[in-house]
């Protein structure tokens, strides 16, 4: 199993059927970049909130 499949299947996002039948490689990526957002948004809401 590739890292991308591995990081986007265990962030929830998709499931490694939908992974390997419906969805493309674009799809992927671009469940790739969403995991990798919210992964640094919830970085800056913890800074945020220890700052106060």
């Amino acid at each position: 199993m590739s890292s991308v499949v591995r990081e986007i299947t265990c962030s929830g996002l998709a499931t490694y059927t939908e992974l390997s039948t419906t969805l493309g490689l674009e799809d992927a990526m671009n469940l790739l970049e969403i995991h990798h957002v919210n992964e640094y948004n919830k970085q800056v809401m913890k800074e945020l909130s220890q700052q106060q």
